[in-house]
C-alpha cells in the first residue's frame, strides 16, 4: 500500500502525450518495482510458473519457493495495478487513434521494449494482444501500398520490423497472411521493365521469416 501511495504521488498528472514523451514516468514506475522486488528471490516471471516450479527440492526449499512466489505475486499484482491505472489509458488512446504506424518514427518500439522490462508479462501481453497486434494489423489491411517503394518510410521492414523483439513468431505468423496477399497482388502488375527493383525490393526483406 505504502509503494502504491508514493507512486501515485510521483506519477505526473494531467494527458500524456505519448508521441513526445513515450517515457513519461519511467522511473517511478522502475523505482517501483524496484521496491517491490526487495528480499525476493524470484522474479515477476515466477508469476507465470506451473507446477513444476516445485516439483525438485526438500521440503524446506518448497517452502522457500511458496513464499517466494507468493510474494513475487503480489508484487505482480501491485504493479499491474500501477501500469493499467497510471499508464494504460494514456497509451491505449495514442496507440488506438493517433499512432500512425508508418509515418511515425520506430522510437514508440524502443519505447514499448523499455517499458517491457517492468511490466508484469500478463499486462504486456495484454496491451500487444489487445491494442498494438489489431493496430498494426489494420495498418497493414487499410494503409499499407507494398508499391510505394520510393518513400523509404513505407517499407515494411523500417515500421513493422522494429517491432519484432516484442511479438513472437506465432505473432509475426499472424501478420504474413494479409501481407502475402498485399505482395501478390503488387506483383501482378509488376513490369519488370519499368520497376525492376519492385520485386527484390518487397521480397528480399522476408526471406527467412516466412514460411512457405
Amino acid at each position: 500500500m505504502t509503494v502504491k501511495l508514493l507512486a501515485q504521488q510521483r506519477l505526473k498528472r494531467g494527458v500524456w502525450d505519448a508521441k513526445s514523451d513515450p517515457l513519461r514516468n519511467y522511473s517511478v514506475f522502475f523505482e517501483a518495482r524496484e521496491v517491490l522486488m526487495i528480499g525476493k528471490h524470484g522474479s515477476l516471471e515466477d508469476e507465470d510458473q506451473d507446477e513444476g516450479f516445485f516439483a525438485a527440492g526438500t521440503t524446506r526449499k518448497k517452502e522457500v519457493q511458496v513464499k517466494d512466489l507468493t510474494g513475487c505475486l503480489r508484487a505482480a499484482d501491485l504493479l499491474y495495478w500501477l501500469f493499467d491505472t497510471h499508464w494504460l489509458p494514456g497509451m491505449r488512446t495514442h496507440v488506438s487513434s493517433r499512432w500512425n504506424p508508418v509515418k511515425d518514427d520506430a522510437s514508440l518500439a524502443e519505447a514499448f521494449l523499455q517499458w517491457s522490462y517492468l511490466m508484469p508479462r500478463r499486462f504486456l501481453d495484454k496491451v500487444l494482444q489487445m491494442y498494438l497486434k489489431p493496430r498494426l494489423r489494420r495498418e497493414i489491411s487499410d494503409n499499407w501500398d507494398p508499391k510505394d517503394i520510393e518513400d523509404k518510410a513505407n517499407l515494411i521492414e523500417n515500421w513493422l520490423f522494429p517491432w519484432r523483439q516484442l511479438l513472437s513468431d506465432k505473432d509475426l505468423q499472424g501478420f504474413f497472411v494479409q501481407i502475402k496477399l498485399k505482395l501478390t497482388s503488387a506483383l501482378q502488375d509488376w513490369v519488370p521493365s519499368l520497376e525492376g527493383d519492385l520485386a527484390q525490393t518487397l521480397l528480399l526483406p522476408w526471406r527467412g521469416l516466412v514460411e512457405p
